[in-house]
């Protein structure tokens, strides 16, 4: 019996899965460790114009000895100081999809684009001459 091929779909949703995989990692590390306030950017979506400032507060906890708990939570601010509490799952499922179309751009767009001058250049080659397999 010959081994079965998996069939391209499947290279496609373990491509898709890695992509998605890695976009979130970059998401967990830059918004919680490396630049917090990146939340902000989000702020466009979720903060309306009668509360157009938004800052991004993190609590911190001692839930046990040694044990430190953080928080992020967005909140949109009005000029009389009002508030919003938009808190982190919307704001991190935006960066999320932020850091995925990232992905894309930087690492699956520059593979296409050699793949198709891959392809452009064994169309335009002439095929050699005084080869005996011609």
């Amino acid at each position: 019996m010959s081994p079965r091929r998996p069939r391209p779909g499947i290279w496609a949703l373990v491509l898709l899965g890695v992509l998605l995989f890695c976009s979130l990692m970059l998401t967990i590390v830059v918004s919680m460790a490396i630049w917090p306030g990146e939340a902000k950017l989000t702020a466009p979506l979720f903060c309306d114009d009668a509360r157009p400032d938004a800052y991004v507060v993190r609590d911190t906890y001692n839930v046990r000895p040694g044990e430190t708990s953080m928080n992020f939570t967005l909140y949109c601010v009005g000029k009389r100081g009002d508030f919003d509490e938009v808190g982190w799952l919307r704001p991190t499922l935006a960066l999320w999809a932020g850091h995925t179309v990232l992905l894309v751009l930087v690492a699956v767009v520059p593979l296409l684009i050699g793949r198709m001058r891959r392809g452009r250049r064994a169309i335009d080659e002439p095929p050699p001459t005084g080869s005996p397999f011609v």
